[in-house]
């Protein structure tokens, strides 16, 4: 019969959990960068991650991120909420700046495109298809391979933007009237 583990204190089930959550996104990442033969210096890959706030997009893709820059490769990440964050990682936002946020998130987009990065990671609510449309656009024509992710929020942890609940509901729905099965 096995031995019972004991835990003494609560930071110890926090570190298990912590440290399970990041082997899972490690997986999911890996398994991500593995599609359509994998990255390399001739196979320069987009991934748009879409969901609502809270859901994991920014997770996922730093963890695809930090998977290429391991592998030797060019990698970045942007998103919106970035243009709403101080040099201190002080998180600020304003939603009557919201259309800069977007403009200056896809002027970074492409300059990493253009510089032939190798991966390049999008990770904004999206909740319908012309809010990430001009970016997959613009990296297919640069010969990029796009792949377009729907992460769930299944985790049950909150968000940083605090969204109110029919905001969230409506970001929600539109998702679903968005997905396009294959």
């Amino acid at each position: 019969m096995p031995a019972a583990i004991c835990f003494t204190d609560h930071a110890d089930v926090t570190a298990i959990i912590r440290r399970r959550k990041e082997e899972t996104l490690r997986c999911w990442a890996f398994h991500i960068m593995e599609q359509e033969g994998g990255v390399g210096i001739e196979n320069k890959k987009v991934f748009i991650f879409r969901g609502v706030p809270g859901s994991g997009k920014s997770s996922l893709g730093e963890t695809v991120v930090e998977l290429a820059l391991m592998a030797g490769l060019s990698a970045a990440q942007f998103e919106a909420d970035q243009y709403f964050t101080d040099a201190n990682g002080k998180y600020s936002f304003a939603i009557d700046k919201i259309k800069e946020a977007h403009e200056d998130c896809f002027r970074h987009f492409c300059e990493a495109i253009d510089s032939a990065m190798h991966v390049v990671v999008l990770s904004n609510t999206s909740s319908q298809e012309w809010e990430f449309r001009r970016y997959k656009e613009y990296a297919e024509e640069k010969g990029y391979i796009v792949f377009v992710s729907v992460v769930e929020h299944r985790h049950g942890n909150g968000d940083v933007h605090n969204i109110n609940p029919e905001v969230r509901k409506r970001m929600i729905d539109n998702l679903k009237t968005s997905f396009k099965p294959w």
